[in-house]
């Protein structure tokens, strides 16, 4: 399993990519209690950073959508 960055530097495709390998390694292996918790932890950590990441993205994307309605609003007014 990879090391998981500062939330700052870990991108989305990373932060999944360690989530499936933290379900398949959990799935897949007879874990002490403290590593499947440790891990659980981790998993946390790394689906907030995946949901901060989707609502930043959200965002964007409805500031983005703003942005065109308005332009062809004032478009049209020209016209």
């Amino acid at each position: 399993m990879s090391s998981t960055k500062p939330s700052g530097e870990i991108n989305f495709e990373q932060a999944i990519q360690e989530l499936d390998e933290i379900v398949s390694n959990m799935e897949n292996s007879d874990l002490k209690l403290d590593s499947l918790v440790g891990n659980y932890q981790k998993g946390v950590k790394l689906l907030s950073i995946c949901r901060k990441k989707l609502d930043d993205a959200e965002l964007k994307i409805k500031e983005a959508t703003t942005d065109i309605s308005s332009d062809e609003q004032n478009d049209s007014r020209q016209n």
